[in-house]
Formats: structure tokens, C-alpha cells, sequence
């Protein structure tokens, strides 16, 4: 997990959530999908730009990469959905 590759993909899941979230014909129910598909193509496009895994070849490490991309993933997810239940609860409490 690149924390560079996922601090950025955190960013603009919290930024298409916020914009999406506007939407009147967006369901709000879909948003944290949406979260997490942003989380998943992150981790994907992180873990298939790494050199050990250019060097010893995509398919021989398929299967561990694949578990690493998806425990990037929910790591990710989880720390988008808490950094955005953190402001709405703590920075903009009404």
C-alpha cells in the first residue's frame, strides 16, 4: 500500500463523494460504493506500477498481489469513510 498513491485516491473519493452528494438524483446510498470502487482501482493501479511486481512478472504474483490490493482497499475505504464521519460529526457539528 503506497501511502502517497493512497492518500491522493482517499482525496478525490472525498471529493467526488462531496460533488456526487449534490446531486439531487445521485442516490447518498451509493456513495460509499463509489468510495470503495475509487479505493479499489487505487490499490489496483498502486500495487501493478510496482517494480518487484513488473520484474517477476504480473501472473506469477497474481494471487498475492490481488490480497494485498484488497486489504489496500479496505484499509482505504475505512480511513476515507472515518476521515469523512470525523468532519461531519466533529469540524461541522450543527
Amino acid at each position: 500500500m503506497d501511502p502517497i498513491f493512497t492518500s491522493i485516491g482517499s482525496i478525490v473519493a472525498l471529493g467526488l463523494g462531496a460533488w456526487l452528494k449534490a446531486k439531487p438524483d445521485f442516490s447518498n446510498k451509493l456513495i460509499p460504493w463509489v468510495t470503495l470502487l475509487i479505493s479499489f482501482l487505487t490499490q489496483l493501479s498502486s500495487a501493478v506500477g510496482t517494480p518487484a511486481n513488473a520484474a517477476s512478472g504480473f501472473v506469477g504474483d497474481l494471487g498475492s498481489m490481488f490480497l494485498e490490493v484488497l486489504k489496500g482497499t479496505l484499509v482505504q475505504w475505512l480511513l476515507t469513510t472515518g476521515a469523512h464521519s470525523t468532519v461531519k460529526n466533529a469540524v461541522f457539528k450543527k
